[in-house]
């Protein structure tokens, strides 16, 4: 028997809604239903769908509202609900107008409604099946249980659970991918948006996926932990159909399987933290070294040799992604320590499988690691080169491979010079440190800084801050109150000035200016610092308060 739309709107949640228009029909059949947030999703549909969505993809486009109540009405959708007081205040009335002319029910949902307050109910209706031995399923979840509070493990839980779904069953987090049935199959990954909306649901859903380049409806089930998402089950559709009995025991199982992960994390990040405490003595050079090396070894690691220190920091992306991805990935409480730790275990995996004897750890708002180094020069600079140049290739492979987990946040480093033994590592730390605050500069970000590349800043880094502060005050400094009060550039002219070797005419050309306007910029600057930038030792000090600059910042 035919489920409609009309009596879908008796459904908790649906019923809240308002028809806004195309109600003539309300007898269409609804058999799936599905969020809509991009806006060629009319590609994908089966037919009788019942999509939700906010208009995020369309808020700017009018005519693009226009046409998908034409294209929906055209696929034989069932309806579309629109979610509003996000990204409209209220549905369209282009959107309102066509659906009425084609007879395309149109909904308003309110403020307080949830996608799965809608989704939810309607799922249960859709997927009513009075053969479900309800006896088959406690037995089967009864047997579940005991395997998981076993201590057997994650691998023997989700064979298990597996073996008494009836629709191919896989499993997916940053570092597995268990697919059982469907080993052999080319599936597609879950992408950035595919996490970002399964983090934010938290709960079974309706999800359309690739199986062998073939796009179905899946169901799948986020493992949300602490706000972060560590995994998904998803249950394939044998047949476009899925049984009542499978879903309801996904949807009770995957808490079992979200307790398999906890554990597996909680041990972790215990192992974690008694590694960071020791990391922070040796970091620190407390303890003697043949005590260092004693206790390294409860942890595997091999302190009797010598290592590249890098230091690696998450920083958010200055955009609203970024701020929603910190929220995305967090909850109350340690938003920066759990971040820090889940990534200190990618680290930590995909080192292990390139590299022996590596060590990780976190210090600080900071990624540590260690990576073994053979043949280290002794008093040569030049041939110490080539080991960071090494160290920096294998490093930089790494985050780019870890970068593609983390799309709201860029991974910057820093790695120190390469000294003898446990005792040289909180030198080479040190200056890890400083190179990766380098790095990070928001204004020229770049993935790997090395001691090497910090130039000048190797000296400057050295002086008393005080001292820096207060001599820049005394020169650029004043430049820095003087464009701010007066919204001139004299800092950007002196830069430019600079790097263009002192070139009167390359730096009027570089700044589009005439030749006569630089002259009086500079002659401002003398004016406002005492120093004359065509002056070999006034332009030294110029150039040297320029540089203390992003190191106040």
């Amino acid at each position: 028997m035919s489920f409609t739309l009309r009596e879908a709107l008796h459904c908790e949640g649906l019923r809240l809604c308002r028809v806004v228009a195309g109600a003539r029909g309300l007898d269409r059949r609804l058999a799936h239903v599905t969020v809509m947030e991009v806006p060629d999703i009319t590609e994908w549909l089966k037919g009788d769908d019942l999509l939700l969505t906010s208009l995020y993809s369309l808020r700017n486009d009018p005519a693009a509202r226009r046409r998908l109540i034409r294209d929906l009405a055209d696929r034989g959708a069932c309806a579309l609900a629109v979610k509003t007081r996000r990204y409209v205040d209220s549905v369209p009335p282009e959107m309102v107008e066509e659906a009425d002319q084609a007879g395309f029910p149109l909904l308003e949902i309110p403020r307080d409604i949830t996608y799965l307050d809608i989704m939810n109910p309607l799922m249960r209706e859709l997927l009513r099946d009075n053969s479900t031995s309800f006896v088959d399923l406690e037995r089967d979840m009864r047997w579940l249980t005991e395997i998981a509070f076993s201590g057997a493990g994650l691998d023997l839980l989700l064979r298990s659970l597996a073996s008494v779904l009836r629709q191919p069953l896989t499993f997916e987090n940053d570092t597995i991918r268990w697919y059982g049935r469907l080993e052999n199959r080319k599936i597609s990954p879950l992408s950035a948006e595919d996490k970002h909306t399964l983090r934010e649901i938290a709960r079974l859903t309706p999800i359309q996926r690739d199986l062998d380049q073939e796009t179905m409806e899946c169901i799948a089930a986020p493992l949300v932990l602490h706000g972060i998402l560590e995994g998904c089950l998803t249950l394939w559709p044998q047949e476009g159909h899925i049984e009542k009995r499978d879903y309801m025991l996904l949807e009770r199982a995957s808490a079992l399987v979200a307790l398999e992960l906890m554990k597996q994390k909680t041990a972790m990040e215990v192992e974690q933290r008694y590694k960071s405490e020791f990391l922070g003595d040796v970091l620190a050079g407390r303890g003697d070294p043949d005590e260092l090396i004693s206790r390294g070894r409860v942890f595997r690691w091999n302190l009797d040799q010598d290592f590249c220190v890098a230091v690696i920091s998450l920083l958010p992306r200055e955009s609203e992604t970024s701020a929603k991805g910190m929220r995305d990935r967090s909850s109350e409480g340690d938003i920066q320590g759990r971040l820090l730790s889940e990534l200190a275990r990618q680290i930590e995996d995909a080192v292990q499988q390139r590299v022996s004897g590596a060590a990780v750890g976190v210090r600080g708002n900071r990624v540590i690691l260690l990576l073994p180094v053979t043949n280290v020069p002794q008093q040569d600079s030049q041939a110490e080169k080539k080991v960071d140049s090494s160290n920096e290739s294998f490093l930089s492979n790494l985050l780019q491979d870890i970068q593609k987990h983390w799309t709201e946040f860029d991974l910057v480093a820093g790695l120190g010079r390469i000294y003898p033994g446990v005792q040289g590592i909180p030198v080479a730390y040190r200056e890890a440190c400083q190179a990766s605050s380098f790095g990070a500069d928001g204004r020229a970000r770049r993935r790997i800084t090395t001691f090497w590349d910090l130039g000048i800043y190797r000296l400057l880094t050295g002086f008393n801050p005080e001292e820096m502060s207060g001599f820049y005050r005394d020169t650029v400094g004043r430049l820095e109150v003087y464009d701010q009060k007066n919204h001139t550039n004299l800092i950007e002219t002196l830069e430019a000035y600079f790097a263009h070797n002192g070139s009167l005419t390359s730096t009027s050309q570089a700044l589009f200016i005439h030749v006569n306007t630089l002259k009086y910029r500079l002659g401002r600057v003398e004016a406002l610092t005492g120093l004359n930038p065509y002056d070999s030792e006034d332009r030294l000090q110029l150039q040297l308060a320029l540089k203390i600059r992003p190191l106040l910042a």
